[in-house]
């Protein structure tokens, strides 16, 4: 006797089901149990039920479900398919953390007091839900279209026109976890695993086009004077130190050292133009009033592709990292990024109006200009007839 394979249908399978008997009156039971691999008395229990699966919502659980078992939360769950999907079309991640706080959340609100987000709840919904776990790669998915991009760029380099190299600025963070062991490492025994530590701060840096002038690194910590800063003026560190309670930029760090940054270019008598990225947290302030920097915000979406420090002026600072140590790394990884990866970097985004020979004999051309003025000032500080002059140790 030959064993009888059972299939069973989704719920977007069904609602096919029905509308193809409903379009084609003709076809019997057994017809439709052909085409779709089951039964005629399932056929036939699908179609007494037709108004159901006509009207139901192809996205939803009961949409993608096979087996039509009883689910204990379905109220909750349905609730929280919705979220989640509404999550997804966003383009925002979605991790089983996440789920289950929600859960949770919508749990304490419905009255599920027994309601417990465990780990084999989570297994069941993922998998009734169709949720699986991918590997996001680069942002190319929150990126634009490419004559977007292309719009974006020679409106960026029409305004860069009018500007100096070395007075066009761009400025970004990223977060760094300094205490994130790696995951592989070289041994010659079987390894354990520990809790990864978390720990991060944020890192803001900036330079200009042609890579003479790296700022000191701005880094947000989530202390005010974490152990391994005691006793140290944070005024002596390499970096800008600032902290909040989750490490992250804000809008007041941003506008304080904006304030700061626009009091140095007025100091040096320079006007400068600063790109940045269009996010909330570079909101100004009201008060915040700029004399000697002009901001041009990229268009939502466009860092990716067009943002210098996005290119890989970041990429090229991370290294491996007490939060101590990491704020030296950092500075010292800062000092460490090359000229020629700042120019490549902002070659690579497309929005200069300059080829990269150009950006080349521009910074050689500044350099010898500096040159030539230091070698005119020594000749002027060697003709002076000094009958007593200082050395740098007199008083």
């Amino acid at each position: 006797m030959v064993k009888r394979i059972r299939k069973q249908l989704t719920g977007v399978q069904k609602k096919k089901l029905c509308e193809r008997k409903k379009e084609m009156l003709f076809l019997s039971n057994s017809d439709l149990a052909k085409e779709f691999g089951i039964g005629k008395s399932t056929v036939q229990d699908i179609l007494a039920t037709s108004n159901k699966w006509i009207n139901i919502n192809e996205a939803s659980m009961e949409g993608t479900r096979r087996k039509e078992r009883p689910i204990k939360w379905q109220q909750l769950e349905d609730a929280l398919w919705l979220w989640a999907s509404s999550v997804l079309d966003r383009g925002l991640d979605l991790t089983g953390d996440i789920i289950k706080q929600k859960a949770f959340f919508y749990a304490e609100r419905m009255g599920f007091v027994d309601f417990k987000d465990s780990d084999g709840w989570l297994t069941g919904f993922k998998r009734r839900c169709k949720l699986v776990q991918g590997i996001k790669h680069g942002e190319a998915a929150s990126a634009p279209n490419q004559e977007l991009v292309d719009e974006e760029r020679q409106s960026i380099q029409e305004e860069l026109t009018r500007w100096k190299l070395n007075d066009i600025f761009n400025a970004d963070e990223t977060g760094l976890f300094w205490a994130m062991e790696p995951s592989r490492t070289l041994s010659d025994r079987k390894l354990s695993g520990h809790k990864a530590n978390k720990s991060r701060v944020t890192v803001f840096l900036i330079t200009n086009a042609n890579g003479s002038e790296k700022l000191r690194p701005l880094v947000i910590h989530k202390y005010q004077t974490p152990r391994p800063l005691h006793n140290i003026n944070k005024s002596n560190l390499p970096v800008d130190y600032y902290w909040n309670g989750k490490a992250y930029m804000q809008v007041s760090i941003f506008n304080d050292w904006l304030r700061k940054f626009d009091a140095e270019m007025r100091k040096a008598n320079r006007q400068i133009l600063l790109l940045l990225d269009n996010t909330p947290v570079h909101k100004l302030n009201h008060d915040n009033e700029l004399t000697n920097i002009t901001i041009r915000f990229f268009a939502p979406n466009m860092t990716s592709v067009i943002q210098p420090c996005d290119t890989g002026i970041i990429a090229s600072n991370i290294l491996e990292y007490d939060i101590k140590h990491a704020i030296y790394n950092i500075a010292e990884a800062w000092t460490n990024v090359t000229t020629n990866t700042i120019i490549n970097c902002w070659r690579k985004t497309g929005i200069l109006p300059l080829s990269i020979t150009n950006i080349e004999e521009a910074t050689q051309a500044i350099q010898a200009e500096c040159q030539k003025e230091c070698l005119t000032i020594q000749q002027l500080i060697n003709g002076l007839n000094l009958a007593d002059s200082l050395s740098a140790n007199d008083k």
